[in-house]
């Protein structure tokens, strides 16, 4: 699961929690994953993915060769489906196409050249992400 977070003034989705088998998430101090253990999941998310399911949009054979196609294919259809109001598509398609970086990523070279701390704690993602 990725998190859109503010990096000096570019905004970049950053991985917060990540499931092979098992989940893990990220601990204290952003530095390292945490044992993996068995997600447990409520079922108001499980009624929630059945409704998306059946009312939102679901689109499984698309040809498409780059993530910008795939998100113009998926605009297009909240749009048609009227989930998305056509005004927000270049802004929401913006923040769809923002860099992503995974946690074993150690940084870009010009945060070295700038000297930017990279440590961000689960918490202070949490409420990154309460605020938004």
């Amino acid at each position: 699961m990725d998190v859109l977070t503010q990096r000096g003034e570019e905004l970049e989705w950053r991985e917060w929690a990540r499931w092979v088998k098992y989940e893990e998430k990220v601990e204290d101090g952003g530095k390292r994953w945490s044992k993996p253990h068995v997600a447990s999941l409520n079922m108001h998310y499980v009624m929630e993915l059945r409704k998306q399911i059946l009312d939102g949009v679901l689109m499984t054979d698309v040809e498409c060769y780059t993530i910008a196609q795939v998100v113009d294919q998926f605009l297009d259809a909240w749009i048609a489906n009227k989930s998305l109001d056509p005004v927000l598509r270049q802004h929401v398609r913006t923040l769809c196409l923002k860099q992503h970086r995974h946690r074993h990523e150690k940084g870009r070279p010009e945060d070295k050249k700038k000297n930017i701390k990279r440590n961000n704690t689960t918490g202070d993602l949490r409420k990154q992400m309460s605020a938004s």
